[in-house]
């Protein structure tokens, strides 16, 4: 097994890769003390200092590792301008929903619309993006809430119609982070029916708890 660090930023890594220099040990300590701390250098891959872009590596490798980079960086729109640049036929459909979900919870402001807007030079895989995003709406929407309420999967994604759009917009938008929050975690997925059935309350609250679980496990530094 080699150990791995990968250091997404947005600051340069300056801390040794040698394990045994994390521990501050007191002087008087030290010398009976480091003997038994394992010793051994983790790889290190400092995205900070790494251009994914340029390397002549798998595709999805280096999607990934560009998309980790610009997230960290704030810039997702510049990975899926990036993107564009890709052919469709590299990336099936379950590494771009696992990329849409992981930028629209990295970058909340971020919507559907400027994604496909950054993606256009690229026609078959806007229409692929187009796709799966749809099927991820799909998940967190009932047909027929609210006189016909289609809600998506991030603040920005609102298909709701006219009639009842108020309500419908606020309550499918809840519905719609649950589940992706629940599916981006591994959790047992909540039907649209049984959250359409909790008050905004009982959604936010949910939402929150998902939410801080997502935090203790995937936020960075």
């Amino acid at each position: 097994m080699l150990p791995l660090v990968l250091h997404q930023g947005p600051d340069a890594w300056n801390v040794s890769t040698a394990f045994e220099d994390l521990f501050e040990l007191p002087e008087d300590l030290a010398p009976a003390l480091r003997p038994f701390l394992p010793q051994f250098h983790h790889a290190l891959l400092d995205l900070t200092r790494f251009d994914p872009a340029a390397e002549e590596t798998d595709t999805r490798l280096r999607v990934v590792l560009q998309l980790m980079k610009l997230a960290r960086q704030k810039e997702l729109l510049r990975f899926f301008k990036w993107l564009a640049s890709v052919s469709a036929r590299e990336l099936p459909d379950n590494l771009l929903g696992l990329m849409l979900l992981y930028a629209l919870h990295a970058d909340s402001d971020l919507d559907a619309e400027k994604i496909y807007h950054n993606l256009s030079s690229n026609p078959e895989l806007e229409k692929n993006t187009m796709s799966v995003a749809e099927k991820l709406i799909a998940q967190g929407r009932e047909e027929g809430i609210s006189q016909g309420r289609e809600e998506g999967i991030s603040q920005g994604i609102s298909l709701g119609r006219e009639e009842g759009r108020e309500e419908g917009r606020e309550s499918g938008l809840w519905i719609g982070r649950i589940q992706l929050l629940e599916e981006f975690l591994e959790l047992p997925a909540s039907s649209a029916e049984a959250l359409a059935a909790r008050s905004l309350e009982e959604l936010k609250a949910m939402q929150e708890q998902l939410h801080g679980e997502y935090e203790r496990r995937f936020k960075r530094r």
